[in-house]
């Protein structure tokens, strides 16, 4: 996933950039009140939309191949029929998410990265130009950028992943695999190693950061790691990711039919 962080991470960067510089022209053109009175118009960037759908698409078809691959390789026979119109489906799946869950966030996100620089600038006297500087913040908004690029990069390999296993002929199981260093989530080091059917659930505590003590808040029932119906707390900036097996019987690889139903 590093490559597609380095990948798309300028993409997104420019698209928050895009927003900010949005407000900065309107701020210069028709003054500081007008522009507030239009920022919520104003950093709904389609920008940010085409970063996203891209993302999805191009990390959700890759990871669909290699889930795959990666399933196909373990049986006798290897064969491999990678789809193009892959695509289209992982776009149409996360159409409305684009924009409830992920454009729309962003933009908001951007919303009040902004008031917070125009409030402060309110407080200590900032013209124009010092606003603009201050809302150019190149260290935020590169921060901003990676880790948006990382959360939604984990949820289209989500779905590829599920894409690619729900294409293959064989049963499975998937194992849940941690990143395992200083930055993994202690709910997703529990679940390490854990293996399940294909169409289980892991069963992930949601810990959430009260003060200075990690509190669990809920239970999460993910499909695995990036699943987008999970709270935040167990989705932003994940980096774990799944292992699949084919199911044998007698050395034998135990088929679905078409209705995913298992026959021997």
């Amino acid at each position: 996933m590093a490559y597609f962080e380095k990948r798309f991470t300028p993409v997104m960067y420019k698209a928050i950039r895009g927003q900010i510089k949005d407000f900065i022209a309107s701020m210069r053109s028709n003054g500081l009140p007008q522009a507030k009175r239009e920022l919520d118009r104003i950093v709904i960037n389609t920008d940010v939309y085409k970063a996203l759908e891209r993302i999805y698409k191009v990390v959700g078809v890759d990871t669909a191949n290699n889930k795959l691959k990666e399933i196909l390789e373990q049986a006798p026979k290897k064969s491999f029929g990678f789809n193009a119109e892959w695509a289209a489906e992982i776009i149409n799946y996360f159409r409305l998410f684009i924009l409830d869950k992920a454009t729309f966030p962003i933009s908001q996100t951007t919303k009040q990265q902004i008031l917070q620089v125009l409030t402060e600038g309110e407080e200590k006297g900032w013209g124009t130009d010092e606003i603009s500087r201050r809302l150019l913040d190149t260290d935020l908004t590169l921060w901003r950028a990676r880790m948006i690029v990382r959360t939604e990069t984990a949820k289209a390999a989500w779905h590829g992943r599920k894409m690619g296993r729900d294409k293959a002929p064989y049963k499975t199981t998937k194992e849940w695999i941690a990143a395992n260093d200083h930055r993994t989530r202690h709910s997703h080091r529990l679940i390490d190693g854990t293996v399940i059917p294909e169409s289980g659930r892991y069963s992930v505590p949601v810990y959430k950061r009260i003060g200075k003590v990690d509190v669990q808040i809920g239970m999460d029932m993910m499909e695995g790691p990036g699943d987008p119906k999970a709270h935040k707390e167990n989705v932003i900036n994940c980096r774990c990711t799944e292992a699949d097996r084919i199911v044998f019987e007698n050395d034998i690889p135990v088929m679905k039919n078409q209705r995913n139903e298992v026959v021997l």
